[in-house]
């Protein structure tokens, strides 16, 4: 027996290492593909008609190699607060139940995938490649309202018992319509979740990814500390002040919190303990500034609601530059008043011009990443997804040839790293488009639509309350897998009650970025906690400070719009 365990293990161990290759594989393909879509349109002005297919296709695949292997690591979201609470007996039971769920829908994918290939007629192919396809999108749900409603509250079922995310989005609903004997509308499901992952604007996700941590290896994160305490390190709180700062510039790279907290908080933690700070604190304001990351762009988040809900990115992108400054001045503020309150250190030394402008020049090339991205999607350059494979280039050639920090060795676990993250986000959005469908089509917004004017028909009190639910949801649940969950039931709320849509999607964005900062569950406190080696519990309490800031941030954004739209709206994104 224990050979058999030993031969299958070394068995799983190997297919996980070609799943990884094969998977970086397909990131390097999509990356050439659009680059030479880009150097064809621009400049030879004669844009190819396979590169943006090849693209979608790599990414399909990458998405298929490497999400066994996330779900075998432990990376699909959950929520796993209540085996935590259960005994170990009860916990091992539940744990198996989740198993043979979670394999249910996988077994049920691989059913349908097949008679899907064995029905082929040969009559639809790509466009491009001409790759065949059997799938009739004319073709809708049909299940009857009042049994399919029930999706929602059997996916937050799911979702308390601790089932990924991903699983619970397709198995809620495919459990009613497999209970409701529509099998074919059951199909359409699964076929919702391809379509929802085939996107060209959702390349977009792995290619931000990958130029940050791109960035994040070849120490682009020193220079960016350096340049920051070269301006701020010599004030009262200095390096406090310099922490938030970081976060300001690194959002412009990454647009990623967990690695913020994670690529700042191993530099600055250990720096501000020496100093004299405490290191709950160290990990707090850490914690605290991160979230700065998915609200300044380039943003995640904001391509996720952009793509689940039909809005433009440039338009979120823009409406998100001034509520990532007022956090981050916010930020500063109180570490300003607490500076003078509690005496915090002083550096030791005040830097001198030709050191500012030293530390300025290591700091130039990661700095002009965000304006690239910025620059060439504003001007009409390039769309979106082309702007982040060229910032994927540009990461590449900065480090290995210009500043020549990052290695060729390191290249193949930067691929693995951001396409691991990348496929589990994919296989959220594709699950959300699925799940999308349902809700529209269960009526799902209309019912709660009544539900909510039946409290009161104040669209200002209305911002209120779902500022709030947004809140509590964000305590427990990603930014990521809450917007695309809610997006679709309260987005339609709301512009049909007059608020614009780019300015509740910047509402939304923001109240669930700082949930990723709040206690009990949020998600940077845990990875703050792992890179300080401080409790949870106490860098829950030495953020509340920076929380309330944050919370004021959020609900000036909500009552006067002017301050996330008057960009877009000059920039001619919105109207």
């Amino acid at each position: 027996m224990s050979l058999i365990i030993t031969i299958c293990a070394e068995l799983n161990n190997r297919i996980s290492k070609g799943c990884l290759f094969l998977g970086g594989l397909s990131i390097v393909l999509m990356v050439a593909a659009i680059l030479v879509q880009v150097v064809f349109r621009y400049g030879f002005n004669n844009a190819l008609p396979w590169p943006d297919e090849a693209a979608r296709f790599c990414m399909l695949w990458m998405v298929g190699f490497l999400a066994p292997v996330a779900l075998r690591r432990g990376g699909f979201v959950a929520v796993d607060a209540l085996a935590f609470a259960l005994p170990r007996r009860l916990a091992s039971i539940l744990n198996l139940l989740l198993i043979m769920i979670a394999s249910l829908v996988v077994f049920i994918a691989v059913k349908i995938g097949w008679s899907e290939v064995t029905g082929f007629s040969g009559r639809f192919a790509t466009a491009a490649l001409y790759v065949p396809l059997s799938f009739d999108f004319s073709e809708w749900f049909r299940v009857p309202r009042r049994m399919l409603v029930w999706f929602l509250p059997l996916f937050l079922v799911f979702l308390a018992l601790g089932l990924p995310v991903f699983f619970g989005l397709i198995a809620s609903p495919g459990v009613l319509l497999w209970l409701n004997g529509n099998e074919r509308d059951l199909v359409l499901l699964y076929r919702n979740l391809y379509n929802g992952m085939d996107s060209f604007p959702l390349m977009a996700i792995p290619f931000f990814m990958l130029a940050g941590e791109l960035m994040n290896r070849g120490g682009i994160t020193v220079r960016l500390v350096e340049f920051s305490q070269a301006l701020m390190g010599h004030l009262r709180g200095g390096l406090a002040h310099v922490n938030v700062l970081s976060s300001m510039l690194f959002a412009g790279l990454s647009g990623s919190a967990v690695a913020d907290t994670s690529a700042l908080g191993s530099m600055l933690v250990p720096a501000m303990e020496k100093q004299g700070y405490t290191r709950r604190f160290a990990a707090a304001i850490t914690a605290a500034s991160s979230v700065i990351g998915p609200i300044i762009p380039p943003s995640g988040i904001m391509i996720i609601y952009a793509y689940v809900m039909g809005e433009s990115v440039a338009a979120l992108f823009l409406a998100g530059v001034v509520p990532g400054v007022m956090v981050g001045g916010g930020l500063m503020l109180i570490i300003k008043l607490m500076a003078d309150r509690y005496d915090f250190p002083v550096a030791s030394r005040k830097y001198s011009w030709s050191e500012r402008g030293q530390a300025s020049l290591k700091a130039f090339f990661p700095l002009m990443t965000p304006v690239i991205i910025l620059g060439g999607i504003l001007l009409g350059v390039f769309t979106p997804t082309e702007a982040s494979a060229v910032a994927v280039a540009y990461a590449l050639v900065i480090g290995l040839f210009v500043i020549k920090t990052l290695k060729f060795d390191d290249i193949p676990s930067v691929l693995t790293n951001s396409g691991l993250t990348s496929a589990v986000v994919l296989l959220l959005v594709g699950s959300a488009m699925s799940f999308k469908t349902v809700v529209s089509l269960s009526h799902a917004p209309e019912i709660m639509a009544e539900w909510i004017l039946s409290l009161t028909e104040n669209p200002l009190l209305l911002l209120l309350l779902i500022n709030l639910l947004l809140f509590v949801v964000g305590m427990f649940l990603d930014a990521g897998p809450a917007i695309i969950i809610l997006g679709p039931i309260l987005g339609p709320i709301f512009v049909d009650l007059g608020v614009h849509p780019v300015h509740f999607a910047i509402i939304m964005c923001v109240n669930l970025t700082v949930g990723l900062a709040t206690p009990p569950m949020g998600l940077v406190l845990f990875v703050a906690s792992a890179v300080s080696k401080e409790r949870v519990e106490s860098i829950s309490k030495a953020i509340l400070p920076f929380l309330a800031v944050e919370i004021v941030v959020i609900f000036l954004i909500t009552y006067f719009p002017a301050l996330s739209m008057t960009i877009p709206r000059l920039a001619g994104f919105v109207k």
